[in-house]
């Protein structure tokens, strides 16, 4: 076969025809789509990051995408260049574009703070006087007050030109936010006045700004200094006696400047109210008077100290110490005191005498002459008196008469406070069965008090004890036998707390012998109504139907109460907020409330009973959907291919549009219009969800139409319809 070769103006054509061709199918395709990926990126302020564009044409093949222009509609939060770099630029969201052809598509930018500083105190101040110490360091706390890591922390000082220098000291405990700076004020070597200094705290990364912090110092001259003379006095008086002379505190400026608006105050060790200190100027020099006062005070050793103040004053404050002594004075007649019990025939009546000073106050030593006569029922006339030798006196005497007595008591010749004394005599032993109990009725979680009454064979109450009582409780509560305690008057008392309500038996004995009604009954009803232990019955609910709710009051023992008269609050949030809910008090222990929720979710049940949360509170309810309702159940159909499977998906829902979960309903799907299918009856998931699917002809294109029913009735949105295209 013989070659041929074009000649060079014939290739260079077939070239041009070959590149006009490649050319024109290039651009003639038309853009259906444009994505930005990813389509949302958070990113950190000063941070950039790229964004890439994917084109399709109108079957969903990726085309080239050179040519896309790239914008941001917030240009001051977000730039973005022609190779869709973005820049984040401050805190904000903006929408970046991608166009080409005429299509374009957007993603979503969120710009984040960036790192910064942030520290505790905006700025910090030392103060001293000239002569003084140096305040106390200063802590700073550093922390992030934006998103990402803030590290690589200094902290330098930075000096006013021709200022003092070096009088700042730094000590930063980590490098990496949140941190902390001791910053420590070398005040020693600086003259009077006021310095400056500024503290910059900066970070290796280049995007975080510096933070300044403004440092003075304060040094003052020439302030005055408090001095005083004495600064401890002492005092000492009899109980009972007139206060003390009082005693004089000068006060002097020992510094510099003025010392005025000097103020004193009064601080005690112990109680107060028994001292006076008062200046008789406010300027110095001066003098502070200083009282105390012993009335109402018993013998004993009284601490205060009157601090002396002076604004300006380098050692303000100062202060004086007081001591003030109350001794116990001599026996005193009139403030002296006795103690005559009352008597029982055939027993001992002891008498004690107790000698006091002026002031009330019990004498611990001997030495009076006191006197003790009886008269009356019994009368032995002058009684023997011993002398305990430590400020008691004591005399006794056996009684034979029930009556009373009349008892003259006199010290150093002068009758004792409330001399003469009366004596009761009482009557004779006890008996027990004639001996009574009041045993009340009782209340869960409240002490259940018995008193028992000693009496004699004729029914006198004793005033005195002795008796060995025992007290058995037994029945819905059963604490056995309980302590009784001998009051020393002719009762005995004895309490249990029942935690049951019910009936109790209480068996009384005394000195082994059954007293008169005994065994006793004391039915026992429950306690007051306890909130931490009411319960209360808060039901799952469904949307539409009523969730109804049952609280029980109960006491601290979790006794069910029979009667209300609490204040109940219920109160419903979270899928459903009905707020506050309407309480009735059933009058029985039980309070009712209702609620009927729509939406499907988890609501909050707060209970409260007296202001306080009831046990278990807040509670849950788990609302789950209603019946189907085919008004609003809804269905997903798919626009449709030849020969394809179109397949659909129909959502049970009740009639507040909630999904139900069950299955359950009949679905019937029929299709007319360029397809004919059905009618077709889905199948049941099982979850709320049926599916259906019809095969469009393998050569029509067109609109389907899709009635679906649910129970017969057409469910939301029927009939759909679907488009079949190739």
């Amino acid at each position: 076969m013989k070659k041929r070769f074009l000649t060079p103006a014939v290739a260079l054509g077939v070239v041009a025809l070959a590149q006009a061709c490649t050319i024109r199918d290039i651009t003639e395709v038309p853009v259906a789509s444009v994505e930005v990926e990813p389509s949302f990126l958070t990113v950190l302020e000063g941070d950039s990051r790229n964004l890439t564009a994917r084109v399709r044409d109108e079957v969903g093949k990726t085309l080239p995408n050179g040519a896309v222009t790239w914008s941001s509609d917030n240009p001051t939060v977000l730039s973005i260049d022609g190779s869709g770099k973005v820049t984040a630029l401050a805190p904000g969201q903006a929408t970046v574009w991608a166009t080409l052809s005429g299509t374009r598509g957007s993603g979503t930018v969120s710009v984040e703070p960036g790192p910064r500083f942030v520290v505790s105190e905006p700025s910090i101040l030392f103060q001293r006087a000239v002569g003084g110490t140096d305040p106390e360091p200063i802590t700073l706390r550093i922390t992030n007050g934006g998103g990402g890591s803030l590290g690589g922390i200094s902290a330098t000082v930075q000096y006013p030109e021709g200022g003092a220098t070096g009088w700042l000291s730094m000590a930063l405990e980590g490098l990496s936010a949140p941190t902390t700076l001791i910053v420590t004020g070398l005040l020693g070597a600086l003259g009077e006045g006021v310095h400056d200094a500024t503290l910059v705290l900066t970070s290796q990364d280049d995007r975080i700004a510096p933070l300044s912090v403004p440092i003075q110092a304060v040094v003052t001259l020439d302030r005055p200094i408090i001095e005083l003379s004495p600064t401890a006095l002492e005092f000492q008086v009899d109980a009972g006696d007139a206060p003390p002379a009082p005693q004089t505190v000068q006060i002097t400026n020992r510094g510099g400047g003025v010392l005025s608006d000097l103020k004193a105050m009064r601080l005690y060790l112990g109680g107060g109210g028994w001292l006076s200190a008062n200046l008789t100027g406010t300027t110095a020099p001066t003098e502070l008077l200083v009282q105390p006062d012993p009335s109402g005070l018993s013998p004993g050793i009284y601490i205060a100290e009157v601090r002396l103040s002076g604004p300006g004053a380098l050692n303000n404050p100062v202060s004086v110490d007081i001591t003030f002594t109350v001794k116990v004075g001599p026996a005193s007649p009139v403030h002296s005191r006795g103690s005559v019990a009352d008597g029982t025939s055939g027993s001992v009546t002891n008498i004690v005498v107790q000698a006091r000073d002026r002031g009330g106050n019990p004498l611990t030593s001997g030495g009076a002459t006191v006197a003790v006569t009886v008269s009356g029922a019994n009368s032995p006339g002058a009684l023997a008196v011993t002398d305990q030798g430590d400020g008691t006196y004591t005399a006794s005497y056996t009684p034979a008469v029930a009556g009373t007595d009349t008892v003259s008591i006199t010290m150093d010749g002068t009758a004792i406070s409330g001399s003469p004394f009366t004596s009761m005599v009482g009557v004779g032993e006890v008996s027990p069965v004639r001996s009574t109990a009041t045993v009340p009725r009782g209340g869960v979680a409240s002490p259940t008090r018995i008193v028992v009454q000693a009496r004699d064979g004729n029914d006198n109450p004793l005033s005195s004890g002795g008796a060995t009582v025992v007290v058995t409780v037994s029945g819905a509560n059963s604490p056995g036998a309980l302590a009784v305690t001998d009051q020393g008057d002719g009762t005995y008392t004895a309490s249990y707390t029942p935690a049951l309500a019910g009936t109790d038996t209480v068996a009384i004995t005394m000195n082994g012998t059954s007293i008169s009604g005994s065994p006793f009954t004391s039915t026992v009803g429950a306690g007051a109504a306890s909130p931490a232990h009411s319960t209360a019955t808060v039901p799952d609910g469904t949307a539409g139907l009523p969730t109804d709710m049952l609280i029980q009051a109960r006491d601290a023992s979790g006794n069910p109460l029979s009667s209300g008269g609490a204040t109940v609050v219920v109160t419903v949030s979270g899928a459903n907020s009905p707020g506050a809910l309407a309480v009735t008090d059933q009058g029985d222990g039980t309070y009712t409330s209702s609620y009927t929720p729509t939406a499907v979710g988890t609501d909050s049940v707060f209970i409260t009973m007296n202001g306080t949360s009831i046990s278990g509170s807040p509670f849950t309810s788990t609302v789950g959907a209603g019946a189907a309702s085919p008004a609003h159940s809804t269905a997903t159909v798919p626009d449709g291919k030849p020969k394809e499977p179109t397949h659909i998906v129909v959502q049970a829902r009740d009639a507040y549009g909630n999904p139900v979960t069950v299955g359950g309903e009949t679905v019937v799907v029929t299709v007319s219009g360029t397809n004919t299918a059905g009618p077709i009856t889905a199948t049941d998931v099982g979850d709320g969800t049926y599916t259906a699917s019809y095969t469009p002809h393998p050569v029509r294109t067109g609109k389907d139409y899709v009635e679906i029913t649910m129970n017969g009735t057409p469910i939301s949105g029927s009939p759909y319809t679907s488009t079949v295209s190739r």
